[in-house]
């Protein structure tokens, strides 16, 4: 171990599974002084786990999973991207299962690096199994380390090692996902992972630059964005046939244009390049989820449903598809389908916090005034000046001007040059529109 580590072998480990805030890392087998056969070691990880998110939750009537992120184990922080996107990809494949209720990459990766009592992940995210892992990228070699977990009783259900060449990653990937579905859900034929893993890039360069590309994504910055759509355009020049990698570079753009960046050269390509990802791969789902998105921004309401309503019907655990179809439902007239919608989202994915957005939106479209703002406040206190504008739209509705006039004005410290007219949402129907421009004038922001 290194200097104040612990190492234990498999025997302790299996003993301590599930008993303590503990993550071990498989060591290899190694020769001990007078013991006659290599012993197989495990380190133990140690960190801080998250606060529980509120009471237990419960279980979903199918077998639920989270997936923890799995540690890093290369040496290199520059890798953390690798081991992410590893970890992702399995939530997205097992996510495709009906047979699964999967807890969102969200809420999964609020336990990176953090040590972890698997009994506690159960009770905060409401499920049953735990997988996790880890990842070493060595040269041309890598070797992933993943565990099955019962949670509840904390039994070790399945382990397994791979130790193998780089190129055989998707294999593994496979391997580990279908293994995991028969272990929890029975010896099954699962269509729809074994018909997603046949639609991959053979391309692992393409594939790593989609990786570092949704890492750069997610920094939320112009300039972030701006690498990233490097990256996913070298994915695409690598792979043209790479369905995910036209998705993102689709998401790219969108994120552009949300930054009031975009062209009106740069939407229609947008458009035409989520059209060619669908066209690529019609199973993958957030082909159809990207696709619906634009078209929401186009105001092209059924175009958007439909394509929202297929990517959720090819993964229903798939919370941004639900969170999107949520919303395109509240701007079309269909509030109270994206009421439901959005608790869904939130019960899979505890820890999220734009799904109480939508969800506040949609209880405001149908009136339901006291339970938007409950659902506002659970943003917590870093709102943006929309969300503020919002909840003082709740208060005026509600008779309480004083506290929407007060929250008015914070919204226009915030951001002096808000008004109404810039910053509505589009809707399908002027009603709709106007009942939310009432209650934001009635609040006493600017026109």
């Amino acid at each position: 171990a290194e200097p104040g580590g612990i190492c234990v072998s498999a025997k302790v480990r299996d003993e301590l599974r599930g008993k303590g805030a503990h993550v071990f890392d498989e060591m290899g087998e190694v020769e001990l002084k007078n013991i006659a056969n290599p012993v197989r070691v495990f380190r133990i990880v140690n960190g801080v786990a998250p606060a529980p998110v509120g009471p237990a939750l419960s279980l979903p009537d199918k077998p639920s999973i989270a997936v923890l992120p799995f540690t890093n184990m290369s040496g290199d922080p520059e890798q953390q991207y690798f081991s992410d996107g590893i970890t992702e990809d399995i939530i997205n494949e097992l996510s495709r299962s009906r047979a699964l209720f999967v807890i969102a990459r969200n809420s999964s990766f609020q336990y990176r690096d953090k040590a972890v009592d698997v009994r506690r992940v159960a009770r905060d995210l409401g499920v049953r199994y735990v997988v996790e892992g880890s990842v070493r990228k060595m040269g041309g070699r890598i070797r992933i380390t993943a565990q099955l977990i019962d949670a509840v009783p904390g039994n070790h259900l399945w382990s397994e090692r791979f130790d193998r060449r780089i190129e055989d990653l998707f294999d593994v990937q496979d391997e580990l996902t279908q293994t995991v579905v028969a272990t929890v859900v029975g010896r099954l034929e699962d269509a729809e992972i074994r018909m997603a893993s046949n639609r991959r890039t053979d391309s692992l360069p393409a594939y790593d630059c989609l990786l570092r590309g949704i890492q750069q994504l997610r920094g939320f910055g112009m300039e972030n964005n701006r690498r990233a759509r490097e990256l996913f355009e070298q994915a695409v020049s690598l792979d043209p046939q790479y369905a995910m990698a036209h998705a993102y570079l689709a998401l790219s753009l969108l994120v552009e244009n949300n930054y009031g960046a975009a062209s009106d050269a740069i939407k229609q390509r947008a458009l035409e390049v989520t059209m060619t990802a669908v066209r690529l791969d019609p199973r993958e789902s957030r082909c159809h989820t990207f696709l619906g998105q634009i078209h929401r921004f186009r105001d092209e309401y059924d175009l958007a449903i439909t394509h929202l309503e297929n990517g959720v019907a090819l993964n229903p655990n798939d919370v941004v598809g639900i969170v999107h179809l949520s919303a395109a439902f509240g701007v079309s007239g269909r509030a109270e389908e994206g009421i439901e919608l959005a608790r869904r989202a939130i019960r899979l994915d505890p820890y999220v916090k734009f799904a109480w957005g939508t969800l506040a939106f949609c209880l405001y479209a149908v009136r339901r005034y006291e339970e938007a703002l409950a659902a506002n406040r659970k943003l917590g206190h870093e709102l943006s000046p929309w969300m503020m504008a919002r909840e003082s739209a709740c208060l005026a509705q509600l008779g309480r001007l004083d506290e929407a006039r007060a929250k008015a004005a914070e919204v226009l410290r915030r951001k002096p040059g808000f008004s109404v007219r810039a910053e509505m949402p589009h809707y399908r129907y002027p009603a709709d529109a106007e009942h939310l421009r009432e209650g934001l004038l009635k609040a006493g922001l600017p026109e």
